[in-house]
């Protein structure tokens, strides 16, 4: 009777979770993409065309992969908007505190923004003691229209000086 060495087995995933782990460039691209645009939701689609467009060639596999990676890291936070929708990313950095608030996205350009309510902390608190329901602050999302598109919209279109 032959033994089976499962040494192999635990060295092909310590290589996995390594490969996983580092840096490489097309993981910095990502998130630097990712940084500059912390005030808007991005979308897989939105890295993997404008990071082509700008020359950087990164695949849908890789993209999402590094998504993933990132998410797992605390980096970004992945939130889907509504089940027909794509999933979103947002720069989250080594801010913890970002779980903890409310999002308003304009419906006109797509920014998100994110905002701090001591009335709505209340209104969560009330259904949790009446519902037994944990309100999730980092998936509550306002639509509405922001006030640059709103000034634009009142000006025919046109940006307000």
């Amino acid at each position: 009777m032959s033994m089976i060495s499962l040494k192999p087995v635990w060295r092909n995933q310590q290589m996995s979770d390594e490969k996983q782990n580092r840096n490489t460039r097309q993981k910095s691209l990502i998130l630097k993409y990712i940084r500059e645009r912390q005030d808007i939701h991005v979308r897989a689609e939105d890295i993997i065309n404008d990071l082509n467009a700008s020359q950087e060639r990164v695949g849908k596999t890789t993209v999402y992969r590094v998504l993933k990676t990132l998410e797992t890291e605390g980096k970004i936070r992945k939130y889907t908007l509504s089940e027909k929708s794509p999933a979103c990313y947002q720069y989250s950095g080594s801010h913890p505190e970002c779980r903890h608030h409310y999002h308003l996205m304009c419906s006109q350009c797509g920014r998100l923004i994110h905002f701090n309510s001591v009335l709505l902390e209340q209104v969560a608190e009330e259904i949790m003691e009446k519902e037994d329901f944990t309100v999730d602050e980092s998936k509550t999302v306002f639509y509405g229209c922001c006030s640059e598109c709103r000034s634009r919209m009142e000006n025919g279109g046109r940006d307000a000086d």
